[in-house]
């Protein structure tokens, strides 16, 4: 984020996070991102918590529905 002129702060995590979930089912970038978040001291809200697992469960049994 910093590389990019945005200053990091949970609500800048929250908006990209969420953003990765929504848009590109991406839970493995979005995790990788919640890790920097701690490394930066910052928490994430439930919310979002809560959205990445449920993106994770779904293509889980999406993996399982065509085995």
């Amino acid at each position: 984020m910093k590389d990019h002129g945005i200053q990091p702060n949970t609500n800048e995590y929250n908006k990209l996070i969420q953003s990765l979930c929504l848009k590109g089912l991406d839970w493995k970038a979005a995790e990788r991102l919640l890790e920097e978040m701690k490394d930066n001291g910052l928490y994430l809200n439930g919310v979002t918590r809560s959205l990445i697992r449920a993106v994770k469960e779904l293509e889980e049994e999406e993996g399982l529905a065509t085995e």
